[in-house]
């Protein structure tokens, strides 16, 4: 089977079929965060604007103190989500 291509098969009385393509899969990058071992984000940046413009109402409606940023916990949790995943992994 070929992505994007119409597919021809023989069906069991002779007539030839042609089915629909298969659409190519959808994949959005919506941000990338880049992290050195010790978890200090080394490069972040968002691409799509539905996630942009969630980081913005998150800074809007922080409700922690004023020196935090809450996007920078985010990407504290995202480190620690792919820190506890390695781990997992690797004690497979």
């Amino acid at each position: 089977r070929s992505i994007g291509s119409a597919i021809r098969y023989r069906h069991r009385h002779g007539h030839t079929m042609v089915r629909a393509p298969i659409p190519p899969p959808n994949m959005t990058v919506h941000s990338l965060h880049i992290f050195d071992r010790k978890g200090k984000t080394l490069f972040s940046k968002t691409y799509s604007q539905p996630a942009a413009m969630g980081q913005q109402q998150l800074r809007q409606t922080s409700q922690g103190p004023a020196d935090e940023d809450p996007v920078d916990e985010q990407r504290k949790l995202v480190f620690g989500m792919l820190f506890s995943l390695r781990e997992l992994v690797g004690s497979l």
